[in-house]
């Protein structure tokens, strides 16, 4: 689980940096140009490595299993639903 939430770290940090600290990663962008960039990638590449990884690893627990009265409450709330976007489309 550790592995994972580090991926989802390391994939949050490129995309907050932008927004966080503007000045430094205009810096970086002016210093390094086009490769800012092809780094920038390479770590979204190794989070995204890193949360199939601990994906991977992690622990499953069962926690809700189907019974025949909810499919069929699902199945009727989904009707509904069809039914009334089809008439707010129309």
């Amino acid at each position: 689980m550790t592995i994972l939430i580090l991926g989802l770290i390391l994939w949050t940090a490129p995309h907050v940096f932008k927004r966080v600290a503007p000045g430094p990663r205009q810096a970086m962008q002016d210093r390094m140009g086009d490769a800012s960039k092809g780094l920038i990638a390479l770590i979204l590449l190794a989070s995204v490595v890193l949360m199939v990884i601990g994906y991977r690893a992690a622990d499953t627990q069962f926690l809700w299993g189907r019974s025949a009265a909810t499919t069929g409450i699902n199945n009727l709330l989904m009707l509904i639903s069809v039914v009334l976007f089809g008439a707010g489309n129309s």
